[in-house]
């Protein structure tokens, strides 16, 4: 019986592309709750590398797709939907509306003070499983600005919507973060004012 689990288990870990060490040791030598362990965990224990994973050069992290343009879509670690539904967060920085008074478009994700100033809205949808948007007040949305200069932290139960925070006055390159408290999900833009 430890031969047959064995035989499956180097079957399943040379489909992962992870068992060439596995496949000289003997049946015996091999601990069966070591390699369904590792199976279960996404480990590849007999990996060549040595470090506990199966991709050259270690573990990757995905933080989801970066960006320096004016939108970027924000992912979860972990995979499923939460419990209101938020599966990932769309984030897209721009000029307010209103005219040059707000600032100046040059460019995607490029703008220029306006007498000193710029003033930025956030543009943020929560996405469901299903593809809609959550348009309702189940969120715990926190809304920031980081760069050269920092805007407050803007706090609402709106799950989608546009927000304006604090004017910048201080050119340089930002980063807009919207981050969902309830999901874990956060999506992020970047934008440079010149």
């Amino acid at each position: 019986m430890k031969r047959m689990v064995a035989s499956i288990a180097a079957a399943a870990l040379v489909t992962c592309g992870a068992a060439a060490s596995l496949s000289a040791a003997p049946a015996s030598a091999v601990g069966s709750l070591d390699i369904f362990g590792a199976l279960l965990t996404g480990s590849a224990a007999g990996s060549s590398g040595g470090n506990g994973s199966p991709e050259p050069g270690g573990p990757q992290s995905n933080t989801g797709p970066s960006n320096t343009g004016p939108s970027n879509t924000g992912q979860r670690p972990s995979g499923g939907p939460s419990s209101n539904g938020v599966v990932g967060i769309d984030v897209t920085a721009k000029r307010a509306d209103g005219g040059y008074a707000y600032g100046t478009k040059i460019g995607p994700g490029l703008f220029t003070l306006y007498d000193g100033k710029f003033t930025p809205a956030v543009v943020y949808n929560a996405r469901t499983s299903a593809g809609g948007t959550n348009s309702a007040n189940n969120c715990q949305i926190e809304i920031q600005i980081t760069g050269p200069q920092n805007s407050g932290v803007i706090k609402t139960a709106e799950c989608s919507g546009t927000k304006h925070p604090d004017r910048i006055t201080v050119t340089g390159t930002y980063t807009a973060t919207v981050l969902d408290r309830v999901s874990g999900r956060q999506g992020t833009s970047s934008f440079t004012i010149e």
